[in-house]
């Protein structure tokens, strides 16, 4: 019998730092849903016609884990990554960009023992009429018979999962119909 995969999911607020710590102390979970990870510089690219060099961007690696990020976007760099730990016995994963996909949305499919599932990785911007995250998902015809898990940071405030002290927020018309 197979053991249960645990799933951490957090925004870095793209914190280098906050990112390597995860990777490196966060043992007891196998899959890693991050929202605004670093982004940056992680090399340059030398060559005998540039002295200085190209920089190459990339976000944290870590021997452990294997990173899945969004397909280049021309608009920015991706605001989500899954790690997946390496090492797990019968367990298969694969990025899904047919399904849906942005700098913002990453689909991994994931098989593990004979069950199969789908993880959407999510951050939505913003509320109101920048939520184009959760609108994109509201329009895909996402598969019933697929068992799929929406998780990331959404920016948006309703009533179904307010802490008390958030009770009295404003619902966006986005969250609403996000519930829906």
């Amino acid at each position: 019998m197979l053991r249960p995969l645990n799933v951490l999911q957090l925004n870095v607020a793209r914190s280098n730092v906050r990112m390597h710590a995860i990777l490196n102390t966060l043992t007891d979970f196998d899959v890693l849903l991050l929202q605004e990870p670093w982004y940056g510089r992680i090399g340059v690219a030398r060559s005998s016609t540039d002295v200085q060099g190209q920089d190459i961007k990339g976000t944290v690696a870590n021997p452990a884990w294997e990173l899945f990020i969004p397909e280049s976007a021309t608009d920015g760099p991706p605001r989500v990554a899954t790690y997946i730990r390496k090492g797990i016995r019968s367990l298969d994963t694969r990025p899904r960009p047919d399904i849906i996909g942005t700098k913002d949305i990453l689909a991994i499919n994931i098989i593990y023992g004979g069950f199969s599932c789908v993880i959407i990785n999510v951050y939505n911007a913003g509320t109101g009429r920048d939520a184009d995250s959760v609108n994109r998902i509201c329009n895909t015809n996402l598969d019933p018979l697929v068992p799929t898990a929406i998780a990331g940071d959404f920016n948006l405030h309703h009533p179904e999962w307010a802490l008390e002290q958030h009770a009295g927020r404003p619902t966006s018309t986005a969250a609403t119909n996000f519930v829906e």
